[in-house]
């Protein structure tokens, strides 16, 4: 395991400077002084019950590029289950938490 997570990173990190990097850098006015980055977490069963759960969370809204905090989930549900479309996913937003009555506040960014 410690060799595989030795490589996957280094994969990242080596990808940086291929030509598709540096044609969507381009592209997109990504100066490669900015560099890249790996978050490495451990992987938990999100479908044993109402009390877990799969998500993901940005820090820009992927779709429009805004900068706001942006997440969705699905309770008792693999990522399979997201990304398959299987089932509509929440939003993981301040003010769907205040909608849904939760007095719980998001981190700040």
């Amino acid at each position: 395991p410690q060799e595989q997570l030795w490589g996957a990173i280094g994969a990242v990190f080596g990808s940086w400077m291929n030509q598709r990097a540096k044609t969507y850098r381009r592209l997109n006015d990504i100066p490669a002084s900015w560099g890249t980055a790996v978050s490495v977490q451990a992987m938990v069963f999100g479908n044993l019950g109402e009390d877990c759960a799969t998500g993901v969370a940005f820090t820009r809204n992927p779709a429009t590029g805004e900068n706001e905090f942006y997440g969705e989930y699905l309770l008792n549900a693999q990522g399979e289950d997201v990304v398959a479309g299987i089932r509509t996913p929440q939003e993981l937003t301040a003010a769907a938490r205040q909608v849904h009555g939760s007095d719980s506040e998001l981190p700040s960014l």
